[in-house]
């Protein structure tokens, strides 16, 4: 589940789950429900500010689903600040900073975003790989939890 915090209530929210498909020689992203065992999905959080002032302090953290692992150095976001937890999101650290760090022992991503100012947008992202061995890997709590969020910041 990501969580969105800031000081202000003027930041909304997007988020899709997407894989990458090889069409024409040409790699694409595609929409997704699910991913087989050993496949990568591309979570995608896009902030808008929709408000009339500089939204602050905005940190979304958004734990690693069940069934998969991080892809070390996926995390990005033009304007932000990611960093990585090994401990349930208890402490974040940048990854070249996280001791010890391996794919499956990352349990959460960070990001802290800059200044977002009014009409601003900003897209943050972070891939994950399906553990072999699982049934396929279904972004349904992903999904439930965006509709949560949408309820909450639409308030």
């Amino acid at each position: 589940m990501a969580v969105v915090t800031m000081d202000g209530p003027n930041v909304r929210i997007e988020m899709a789950t997407e894989r990458e498909i090889v069409r024409d020689n040409k790699t694409q992203r595609v929409p997704t429900k699910t991913v087989d065992p050993g496949g990568e999905l591309i979570y995608t959080i896009k902030l808008i500010n929709d408000g009339s002032t500089v939204a602050t302090n905005v940190t979304v953290n958004n734990p690693v689903p069940k069934g998969t692992s991080y892809v070390l150095g996926s995390a990005s976001g033009k304007g932000s600040h990611a960093e990585v937890s090994l401990d349930s999101g208890a402490t974040f650290k940048a990854e070249d900073q996280a001791a010890g760090l391996s794919p499956e022992r990352v349990t959460d991503v960070r990001w802290l975003v800059d200044n977002m100012p009014a009409g601003s947008t900003r897209r943050l992202e972070f891939k994950v790989r399906a553990h072999i061995g699982d049934e396929p890997v279904s972004t349904r709590a992903w999904t439930a939890f965006y509709l949560w969020l949408l309820a909450i910041f639409s308030r």
